[in-house]
């Protein structure tokens, strides 16, 4: 129970400067499912299952169930599988949740370019024609979060993973085009993560009105 303690007091420490919070395979494997769904009850702050769901219908809509039952918000997953028989289990299931799918349009690591970035306009576009309640694109690459906005149109949410121990600077993805800016490393590894986050929230605010 120790380290959850430390996972809650973290994340009740920074919810004050944090749109959501999004958990990984590396966070839920270590609490386990049960904790994970007392974390996000006893915390309450908006939550996005960070799983990037690549299977078939059967098994992702399965995925999309336990995330949902667990108290997630929202599910990652990635387009690349296709519709049917393939994400149509995840967002079928997910609806019936009212909870939110969103789909990978690229990621923010330097072997995203080999085989994602390629195809970042074909994975947008089918983004938008199913339905999806948000995408990812690179915070660490400003000039393809503009590219996605643009391929997205206006009404899809577009969070952008990177900024801080990947190199992405706050504000400047959100400048581009996107919502929201995913900090992860730059936050929970500080020795004092709210004090971080709160800098980090000011550095985009500051971004933005320059």
């Amino acid at each position: 129970m120790e380290f959850y303690d430390q996972v809650r007091s973290t994340l009740k420490h920074v919810s004050k400067h944090i749109a959501a919070v999004k958990i990984n395979y590396p966070l839920l494997l270590s609490l386990g499912p049960d904790l994970t769904s007392q974390l996000l009850h006893e915390t309450e702050v908006v939550a996005i299952a960070d799983l990037k769901v690549a299977d078939i219908d059967n098994t992702s809509k399965w995925i999309g169930r336990q995330a949902m039952e667990m108290g997630f918000d929202a599910v990652i997953a990635h387009p690349f599988v296709g519709y049917e028989k393939g994400l149509s289990g995840l967002i079928s299931e997910v609806s019936t949740f009212e909870g939110g799918v969103i789909l990978v349009v690229n990621m923010s690591h330097d072997g995203s370019k080999q085989f994602i970035t390629p195809v970042a306009q074909e994975l947008a576009a089918f983004a938008e024609a199913h339905g999806a309640d948000g995408a990812i694109a690179p915070a660490t690459r400003p000039d393809e979060v503009k590219q996605a906005r643009k391929w997205l149109g206006p009404d899809v949410l577009l969070l952008t993973p990177g900024i801080g121990a990947q190199g992405g600077k706050p504000g400047d993805a959100i400048s581009a085009g996107a919502d929201y800016e995913i900090v992860g490393r730059a936050i929970y590894q500080s020795s004092n993560p709210a004090d971080s986050a709160e800098e980090i929230k000011n550095q985009i605010n500051k971004t933005l009105q320059t």
